[in-house]
């Protein structure tokens, strides 16, 4: 049933030719872009959200925004995006299915997570 619910949600996201990953109530995307065209991938993804906001208040869904910019060669800009209107500030890590990522992939915070627990 889940997937015949965000199907829609899928196809949004092909439209804007954006990468996807779908789990139980949460939903990612993925934009692989290069440093010098970030402004290009922001507004790809700022038409995005927008487009799937009008989607998720049609359909009683609230919305959370975590945003992560990994980069191995590039220090991702501590500066705030604006997408759809809204400012979302970068954060400097986020959980997926509980492994935490931090924005230069090191996995630092994860493996002191791990430790802290033990």
């Amino acid at each position: 049933m889940f997937i015949l619910y965000v199907a829609d949600a899928a196809e949004i996201l092909e439209r804007h030719g954006l990468g996807s990953h779908f789990s139980a109530d949460d939903a990612q995307l993925y934009l692989t872009c290069r440093h010098d065209d970030s402004a290009t991938c922001a507004s790809r993804v700022s038409n995005y959200i927008e487009e799937i906001d009008q989607w998720m208040a049609a359909n009683r869904l609230a919305t959370k925004t975590n945003v992560l910019c990994c980069s191995t060669s590039h220090q991702p800009s501590d500066s705030p995006l604006t997408l759809a209107g809204v400012t979302v500030l970068l954060s400097s890590e986020v959980r997926n299915l509980g492994v935490v990522f931090d924005s230069d992939l090191s996995l630092k915070a994860h493996v002191s997570q791990l430790t802290a627990r033990c």
